[in-house]
């Protein structure tokens, strides 16, 4: 949607479009627990900043938890269901630096080593 395409109020104010309301039922509605914000804003449609701010938002209401997963992947629950937060908590937890590098290292060689075997010296543009 457009900013011409957007509603306003009676004060000529854009109507908010992305509410507190509904952003919790797109919580509520996730097929998985958790939500990264980019699934946020698809479900809202709207932009991935529009979903950020009012997560954000409601983060700091306390009305949502979030946890960054590694860089700029952050996943986003409920607070008001302790069946949903309480387990996520431990999940999150098993999500440490250490291993995370560990893990990007070895799925870097494991890359490298296709790229040597299976495309040889014909490999353009690959990065370090």
């Amino acid at each position: 949607m457009s900013q011409g395409d957007r509603k306003r109020n009676q004060e000529g104010r854009y109507v908010e479009t992305v509410t507190r309301e509904r952003v919790l039922e797109a919580l509520a509605d996730a097929d998985e627990p958790i939500m990264a914000t980019g699934d946020v804003a698809d479900a809202l449609e709207c932009s991935r900043e529009a979903a950020r701010l009012k997560l954000t938002e409601l983060a700091e209401a306390g009305e949502v938890e979030r946890h960054n997963v590694r860089g700029a992947v952050v996943v986003w629950w409920p607070t008001d269901d302790p069946t949903t937060a309480e387990p996520l908590r431990e999940l999150v937890g098993l999500f440490d630096e250490e291993e995370a590098d560990a893990f990007e290292e070895r799925t870097r060689e494991v890359r490298d080593q296709f790229d040597d075997e299976i495309l040889g010296d014909d490999v353009s543009g690959r990065e370090a």
